[in-house]
């Protein structure tokens, strides 16, 4: 299963960790591109960074881990 995690901050991150350790299939994006493949490359093993719109294309469920506005 595919799974995008759509803001890579302290939850999204932590969520996107566990998911990878379950073995899921994670994407993190962030507005920023580089700041989701920092945030992949801290994480390690197979979680990958996407553009969010490419993320959530791509991804069975996708996890917002962003502000209320900012998901709006």
């Amino acid at each position: 299963m595919a799974v995008a995690v759509i803001g890579p901050g302290n939850i999204g991150s932590r969520v996107a960790r566990r998911l990878a350790e379950g073995g899921a299939d994670v994407v993190l994006a962030s507005s920023s591109l580089d700041n989701a493949q920092q945030k992949a490359d801290a994480i390690g093993g197979d979680v990958r960074a996407a553009e969010v719109g490419d993320a959530i294309n791509d991804a069975d469920v996708v996890v917002f881990s962003t502000w209320f506005d900012t998901t709006k």
